[in-house]
This record gives C-alpha cells, sequence and structure tokens, in this order.
C-alpha cells in the first residue's frame, strides 16, 4: 500500500518503481510545489545489525548530495525517514531515460548524442569537483528532456561499493555498468563514473553492450579483464575516432582513462579533425633534434702488468773440478770487500730475491734469525693451481714465490693471486704460522654498469632474460664468452659478444654506452571490406580498425582481421616499411544472413560453439562459410545440430524442433 503522507510531502500518485524503491509524485505543502519522492527500500535486505549504520551512511550521502546546484543534475531538496521509510525528495524532471535510445533500430543521431554526453560529461566534472562520486552512472539514471537537455538524478541513492553482486532483485542490472575498481572493491573516485559514462556512451553509439554474457559472472569477469569490440565493427557508419575515444574511457587502469569530465568532453568534440591524414614523410629540410650520447665516467685504467717473474731454477754446480774459476771467484769477492765495505752484513730486504752484495738466496722456510736487537723475521712459501699466477701482498707485487713478514708483527695481511680471468684470496697472519700456502685459483666475477641510449631497454644475458631494464648492473665471469642484448619497443635491438678473458676495460667501456638506434615508423591500412570494418590484431594486441591509418614501426607482422559479430577472422603477413603506406589487398568474405527459429523456442542458439542469441534469429548477417548451427532446449537440455554453407547474399532458414 502507497503512503499518503511521508514528512511533510503530500503524496499524490505513484510514477514508477526503480531499483532503490518506490518513485512518488508529490506535493511540497512548504513551498508550494511538485517533487518526485524515492523511498529507498534496498535496506530490507540487509542483515539487521547492519540496518542503521546504512541508513545513518545514506542520510549522509544524500545530504551531500544535495549541495550539488547544476542545470545538468536533479537539484536534491530534502532527505528523512518517516514510519520507518527512508525517502529522499528532489526535482521532478519530466522527460525520457535514455535507455530508450541504447537499442538497435532506436538510436539517435551522432550530433545529438554528442551534444547529450557532452552534457553529463560537464555535470560529472562539476560533481568530482566537489568530491561528489555518483558510482551508478547507467542510461536508467540520466534524463532526457524536451530540447535535448540532459539531466542526471540519483546522486546519493548510488548503491554502495559492497553491494552483493551475486544477489537476485534490484541489483541485477546494475553490474553492466560498474568499473574494474568497483568490482575489485577498491577505493573509486570520479573516473570510475567516467568509465560507467563510457559504456553509456558505447550503447548510444551501436546499440550494444560493450560487456554483455549469460550471468552476472561472465559480465564482471569480460569489465575485469576483456577489451568490448571496437565500436565501429558494430556501426559501420561511426567515425573511427570514436574507436580511440572509447578504448580510453573503457581502460581497465584508472590512470589511463580521461582523469576529468572536461578532459572526456574535450575528446568528444575532436572528432571532425583527427583524423586528417598528415605527411608520411618528415619535409624536406626538416631537422631532426638527436639527443646527445650519454656522458659516462671513466675509470683509470690500470697501469700495465710487468713482465712476469723469473721463476727459481734448480742449482747446478757449476764450479766442480774447475780450480782457475774459483780462484777468480774469490778475487773478485775480494774486490767487492774492499771496493764495497758498507754492503755486507746487511739484512736482506725482505720480499726480494737478492740479500748482501746481490747473490740470489734461497733461505728455507719458517723463521730467519734477524740482525741483534731486532724481531725474527718468518718466511712464507707460496704455490697455485694453476701454477704461474702473478702475486701480490697488501696489493704490492712480489717477484718470488715466497715473503717475509716480521715475527711482531700481528697485522693481518691479505695474500692475492691473479691469472688472466681467475683469481684467489687469502688473509695472512704471522700467529698461525702459515710456513706454505697454496691458493686455488677460480674464475673472477665482476660487477659492471650497464647503461644505455634511451633507458629503459630489456636486460637479456646469454639469452636469458634477466629482468632488468637500463640502467642497471650485471655480474659477469670472464673466463666465459657472454653475449649481452638490450631491446626496447621502437628500436633495434643492441648486441654485443665478449668472448673469454676479454679486458675488463672493454666490458666496462662497451656496456656503459650501449645506444639503439630508432625503428623509422611506418604505416598500415587495411582497406573495410564491403558492408562491415574488421578489427585489426597484432597477435593478441588490437591495433586499429580497417579504414584506419595505424602507425607501427618499420617490420614484418603477423597481422590478425577479426569481426566477432559476422564470424570473420583472417591471418595475413604484411612487410610495413618505414616512412611508407602500405594497403595490402585482402581479401574477406561477404556476407550473407540466417534466421533460426525454434518450436519451442525456450532454447539458446550457438554457431560454431559460440552463442549467439535466443530465437527468433531474424536475417542475421554471418560471413559467407560453413557453420554448425546448434540449439540447446533448455526445459530438457536436448541438442539439436545442423551444418549449413552460407552464401553471400543470401538468406538461409533453419527450423529446430524440439520434444516438449
Amino acid at each position: 500500500m502507497n503512503p499518503s503522507q511521508l514528512g511533510r510531502f503530500q503524496i499524490l500518485r505513484e510514477l514508477g518503481q526503480g531499483a532503490m524503491g518506490k518513485v512518488y509524485l508529490a506535493y511540497d505543502s512548504k513551498i508550494h510545489r511538485q517533487v518526485a519522492i524515492k523511498t529507498v527500500s534496498i535496506l530490507d535486505s540487509i542483515p539487521p545489525e547492519e540496518i542503521q549504520e546504512t541508513r545513518d551512511r545514506f542520510l549522509r550521502e544524500a545530504q551531500a548530495a544535495g549541495k550539488l546546484i547544476h542545470p545538468h543534475i536533479v537539484t536534491v531538496f530534502d532527505v528523512g525517514e518517516d514510519q520507518g521509510t527512508s525517502f529522499i525528495a528532489m526535482e521532478f524532471v519530466e522527460g525520457e531515460t535514455l535507455d530508450l535510445y541504447t537499442r538497435p533500430g532506436c538510436l539517435l543521431p551522432l550530433e545529438r548524442v554528442l551534444k547529450i554526453v557532452s552534457q553529463a560529461c560537464r555535470a560529472l566534472d562539476y560533481a568530482h569537483s566537489q568530491h561528489i562520486v555518483h558510482r551508478d552512472i547507467k542510461p536508467a539514471n540520466l534524463i532526457l528532456m524536451p530540447g535535448d537537455q540532459l539531466k542526471i538524478t540519483d546522486f546519493g541513492l548510488a548503491k554502495q561499493p559492497s553491494a552483493n553482486l551475486t544477489q537476485q532483485g534490484p541489483l541485477m542490472g546494475t553490474p553492466f555498468y560498474m568499473s574494474p575498481e568497483q568490482i575489485s572493491g577498491k577505493p573509486v573516485d570520479g573516473r570510475s563514473d567516467l568509465f560507467s559514462l563510457g559504456i553509456v556512451l558505447y550503447q548510444l553509439l551501436t546499440g550494444e553492450r560493450p560487456f554483455s554474457g549469460e550471468s552476472v559472472s561472465t559480465i564482471l569477469y569480460r569489465i575485469l579483464y576483456e577489451k568490448p569490440p571496437a565500436p565501429k565493427i558494430i556501426n559501420e557508419k561511426l567515425p573511427i575516432h570514436f574507436n580511440t575515444v572509447l578504448d580510453r574511457a573503457l581502460a581497465k587502469d584508472p590512470a589511463e582513462r580521461y582523469q576529468t569530465g572536461e578532459e572526456f568532453r574535450e575528446s568528444l568534440e575532436r572528432y571532425k579533425s583527427t583524423y586528417i591524414d598528415s605527411p608520411v614523410a618528415a619535409p624536406p629540410g626538416t631537422e631532426t633534434k638527436k639527443t646527445p650520447p650519454r656522458q659516462v665516467a671513466r675509470v683509470p685504467k690500470p697501469a700495465p702488468r710487468p713482465s712476469p717473474r723469473p721463476r727459481p731454477v734448480a742449482r747446478i754446480p757449476l764450479f766442480a773440478g774447475h780450480p782457475v774459476k774459483i780462484g777468480i771467484l774469490v778475487v773478485s769477492a775480494l774486490m767487492a770487500v774492499l771496493l764495497f765495505p758498507t754492503s755486507f752484513g746487511k739484512e736482506p730486504i725482505p720480499g726480494t730475491k737478492m740479500a748482501g752484495i746481490g747473490f740470489p738466496t734461497v733461505p728455507g722456510p719458517g723463521v730467519e734469525t734477524g740482525p741483534p736487537g731486532k724481531p725474527g723475521m718468518f718466511r712464507v712459501w707460496v704455490t697455485t693451481d694453476p701454477p704461474g699466477a702473478d702475486l701480490f701482498l697488501d696489493g704490492e707485487e712480489l717477484n718470488q714465490d715466497s715473503f717475509l713478514l716480521s715475527l711482531g708483527d700481528d697485522t693481518e695481511h691479505l695474500l692475492l693471486a691473479r691469472s688472466e680471468c681467475l683469481k684467489s684470496e687469502m688473509a695472512i697472519r704471522v700467529a698461525d704460522r702459515p710456513e706454505a700456502v697454496e691458493l686455488k685459483l677460480v674464475p673472477e666475477i665482476f660487477t659492471f654498469e650497464v647503461i644505455s641510449e634511451p633507458a629503459g631497454a630489456r636486460l637479456q644475458i646469454d639469452g636469458a632474460k634477466a629482468g632488468q631494464q637500463t640502467p642497471t648492473s650485471v655480474e659477469l665471469d670472464r673466463c666465459r664468452t657472454h653475449t649481452i642484448s638490450l631491446s626496447r619497443e621502437g628500436y633495434y635491438p643492441w648486441e654485443k659478444t665478449f668472448q673469454a678473458q676479454t679486458p675488463r676495460e672493454e666490458f666496462r667501456d662497451q656496456l656503459a654506452q650501449a645506444v639503439l638506434r630508432k625503428i623509422p615508423n611506418g604505416y598500415l591500412r587495411i582497406p573495410s571490406p564491403e558492408g562491415y570494418s574488421v578489427e585489426v590484431f597484432e597477435g593478441d594486441r588490437r591495433i586499429g580498425t580497417s579504414g584506419e591509418r595505424i602507425t607501427l614501426p618499420s617490420g614484418n607482422y603477423r597481422i590478425v582481421l577479426k569481426n566477432q559479430r559476422h564470424f570473420v577472422e583472417k591471418e595475413i603477413r604484411v612487410d610495413v616499411p618505414g616512412n611508407r603506406l602500405v594497403e595490402p589487398n585482402v581479401l574477406l568474405p561477404k556476407l550473407g544472413y540466417l534466421t533460426i527459429l525454434a518450436l519451442p523456442s525456450n532454447c539458446k542458439i550457438y554457431v560454431g560453439g559460440k552463442y549467439l542469441d535466443i530465437p527468433p534469429v531474424m536475417d542475421y548477417p554471418i560471413a559467407a562459410g560453413v557453420y554448425v548451427i546448434r540449439g540447446e532446449y533448455l526445459p530438457t537440455g536436448e541438442i539439436q545440430e545442423e551444418t549449413i554453407t552460407v552464401e553471400p547474399g543470401r538468406l538461409h532458414r533453419i527450423t529446430f524442433r524440439f520434444e516438449s
């Protein structure tokens, strides 16, 4: 039973019933005007413990919406509660909701659609500037008044993001217009309303929903993960510009959509001038600005490596049986004593092969006695595996296979062996009495900076993806051959192979200044077949539609042409040269027509395994070819199939008869 009074408002008659509750025409006795009253019956489906919280939130949001004063927004006059019924009083607007113009055969002219949606963009831009988000933009909430003046209604009555999407009843129609972030339960802002408005625009232009399905879960999945057909595929008369407009409006990521209603509106009004062809190549004499090469800090090159030191050789008794030679040696020694008396009796210099006057000495391992009053010396012998490595002690190169340390030395010393790309290190302390040590050499790993121009190139090492982008650093074993590759969309790949034992300086210099060359753009245009358009895909990525000039880096492409509505799919290979437009001659099928009836009609029709519709299907345009048509009778699950060859320009009829 309808109430006769709600608050100060006298109910005159029921106007209709919406998703939130009933709508009444009422009279405001206080200011003597007619108003529309909407009751909120959705509270009846909420658990008792949540009713009060939901009612309070509804009242707060409706009151906030009441501050919106805009020519394209229905004004909220009052909110309240009477006899347990929450209601909202708003401006009474006479007109038609836009859902009347979202079906095939009822579409408005393009100029009228643009005028209407532009008004919605302005209204939403204003509401969002006041930090009010509608959250339920759909054709039923857009009222078209005489003179094509638009009013958005139900601000403050939008459903809560936590509402149950799977329940039957009032919310079943709403998921068609929800944004991905609403479905995911993420915070929403004005860009969510613009996504919903994009769905409304798609319907006004094509007569079809961009995201449809047989169940709510299918609809929600497609909104989250699938890209809808380009609108020109459905309505061949549309300018190509609207493919781009709706691509952006229906982007899954809010950051990729229009950020404001005004930005959306401006894009709509640019369509007349957007697709005027520009020159393919740059005019003669045009200078291209080149980015100067990146300046890379240089690390000073190390000093040249000294020649390999002489190795100890076995002692040979050269003077045995030669008294004359012995005499000469004795005379020479006496002369040395007379000429250089201060050179004798001195302590050998640690770490050298010479002692005394310079004769080679090979002291034994372990402790060696020093001069009186000084600590003794400790000799350490070193071998390497493989042999022949250069030795360094605390950064200073050794020229023999042993060195002396003072017994009073408690410092830790670093012993290093290096041979080509191999290396080994060991810490030495006198307290450990290391009379002899062996260093086993292993491949030396170096870290190199990888810097490219431009930055952001993807890195591969030896054919495997490294999961890094430049600028970055890599660790490489110089004992192995390495191939470093960099790739970035729109640029030729950069690749360099470094052979085993390549000098570190060459690694460093080459990797720090990798320059990727820009691939020149070419242009592709697929001629539209007779009577319909096709979407153009590179792999799984939609890049445009037929008739549209598509910009691509020059190269060879596998292009797939699709029109799912007419069951068209064709793959071609296209070579796109730089700075040129190519229009391949593509033979696409012509259309025939299909009428499908069923007795009884309570069934679903599938074409080639794809759901089409419920019968009757009348004069459906379909690409010429061979198809399996399947009818599935819902009450019993009975299935019937028929194979048919559709010929261009001909109408084909199929009738399924099921046992009822």
